[in-house]
């Protein structure tokens, strides 16, 4: 009976200190996890929140004005969204909402910078700025 219990006593420690390393481990590497990561995560989260609303309408402004300060919180981040943003959008095949935005969000952090003036889908604004900043 002594015996069981000490083996039971001593699992139930083993358990506890592979709980403690293993949990040690994970947050180890999760505190070693690049900014970019979670800033990138921010950011493709708050895409989300503004083309998640049911189909406002067709046009891609209302979505951004039906959700202003998350597109503006999009825009105050500046070049790293806009590098973030530039690199989605060469890597995305469709063209969507979501790429319309993208692109938007790019215009409005680039400004007066902004080589392309006339556009009407994410995918076309892209290609037009990779052919004026070459």
């Amino acid at each position: 009976m002594k015996v069981q219990k000490g083996l039971k006593l001593f699992g139930l420690m083993l358990s506890i200190l592979a709980t403690i390393l293993f949990c040690g481990f994970g947050k180890s590497q999760i505190s070693n996890a690049t900014p970019n990561n979670k800033f990138e995560k921010s950011l493709e989260q708050r895409l989300k929140v503004i083309i998640s609303q049911p189909s406002i309408s067709s046009n891609p402004s209302d979505y951004i004005k039906a959700n202003q300060k998350v597109y503006n919180s999009l825009v105050k981040e500046g070049k790293p969204a806009l590098k973030y943003f530039l690199k989605e959008l060469e890597l995305t095949k469709d063209d969507s909402l979501k790429t319309w935005i993208m692109a938007k969000v790019c215009c409005d952090i680039l400004g007066k910078k902004n080589p392309v003036t006339k556009w009407s889908s994410g995918k076309e604004w892209f290609s037009k700025y990779q052919a004026q900043i070459k």
